[in-house]
């Protein structure tokens, strides 16, 4: 019994019995990594980032800008008249040289002005200042040439050089309602906030009807970033009652409700007479979206998504909203997609990476 018991042992030992065994070991644990490899190369590592659409009180980055069209002085001359009809009508060339004329036969700040505006119209910073230096230094000062170098150094940059620019002819003329409104948006833009809301609020008082509304407007968003929204809301209410059909206030007023039932309720009835005095309004469409979306009606939301880049295809936040969203549902594809789109347009813009 014993005998033959050593005898299997002794067979087990020489035979390749142990070898197969170990082969098979090592296949078995081959096949496991494979398996293992295949199984983390399909799965999908997401950063847990809780994306969310925009708050329905980000109305996005609203940029207020100054009054965007050089001003053009009162003109006597019959050649002067022409001359501003021409460049009117855009036709630069016919326009510039009867400015020439004009300057060689009576050179006055005026004509200087006008032939830097001309300049400025047509993107021509640095021609547009030289003529508009010399305009300044001349004497009688055009109140026109005054606004416009201001308006000129502005678009070239030189925000402060602007801004004093603008005060001289402020302190010759205080009534002027764009050099009062582009004072504050230059302060806007500096984060001065406090001398901004100061500054609009005089604009305010120095015009009526469409300038009135625009400097309200102004004033509420800059309320609005100082954590005002009580004087916020009293300045986008008084913009809305003087241009009724104008979506920019009333976006902005329902950006002020609060995050409860109620306010949303408030905020959509809004944003629904928005669209109605102008359909497919981008920005209202991304707000609505962050409050169907808040309310778990996600289709509703992803349309208004998808209807707003259909109207206006360039608006970046739309497409990041439309990103987020399609994060939160796993369509990864379409997320990537919309990310990709902004970094072609922003490629500096951090949270699209």
């Amino acid at each position: 019994m014993i005998g033959s018991r050593i005898d299997w042992i002794r067979l087990f030992r020489e035979s390749f019995v142990p070898v197969v065994i170990v082969i098979l070991g090592l296949f078995l644990l081959l096949l496991y990594v494979q398996f293992r490899a295949e199984l983390d190369a399909e799965a999908v590592t997401v950063i847990d980032i809780q994306p969310v659409l925009p708050s329905a009180s980000d109305s996005g980055s609203v940029i207020v800008q100054d009054t965007s069209e050089p001003i053009l002085s009162d003109a006597s001359h019959p050649d002067e008249l022409r001359a501003d009809a021409l460049m009117a009508d855009r036709k630069w060339t016919d326009a510039e040289q009867l400015y020439r004329d004009i300057l060689a036969h009576q050179p006055s700040s005026r004509a200087l002005g006008n032939l830097g505006t001309l300049y400025l119209k047509k993107g021509d910073l640095r021609r547009a200042l030289d003529y508009l230096n010399q305009a300044v230094r001349t004497r009688p000062v055009d109140t026109g040439a005054l606004f416009n170098r201001a308006l000129a150094l502005s678009r070239s940059g030189r925000s402060r050089d602007a801004l004093e620019g603008y005060r001289v002819l402020l302190a010759q003329q205080p009534g002027h309602f764009e050099a009062q409104y582009n004072v504050a948006i230059l302060l806007m833009k500096q984060g001065d906030n406090t001398t901004a809301a100061a500054a609009l609020e005089k604009a305010a008082q120095l015009a009526g009807g469409e300038r009135k509304a625009r400097a309200l407007y102004s004033l509420g968003l800059v309320r609005r970033e100082m954590g005002q929204p009580v004087a916020a809301a009293s300045a986008f209410d008084a913009a809305i009652r003087l241009r009724p059909g104008a979506p920019e206030p009333r976006v902005a007023r329902a950006t002020l409700e609060p995050d409860t039932m109620e306010g949303r309720i408030r905020a959509l009835a809004q944003y629904e007479i928005i669209l109605e005095l102008v359909p497919n309004h981008s920005p209202a469409l991304v707000n609505m979206a962050a409050i169907l979306n808040a309310q778990n009606k996600r289709r509703e939301a992803e349309h208004a998504l998808r209807q707003a880049i259909q109207f206006d295809p360039e608006y970046v936040r739309a497409h990041i909203a439309l990103g987020l969203f399609l994060l939160t549902e796993k369509r990864w594809s379409g997320a990537r997609s919309e990310f990709e789109w902004v970094l072609q347009r922003q490629p500096a813009r951090a949270d699209a990476h």
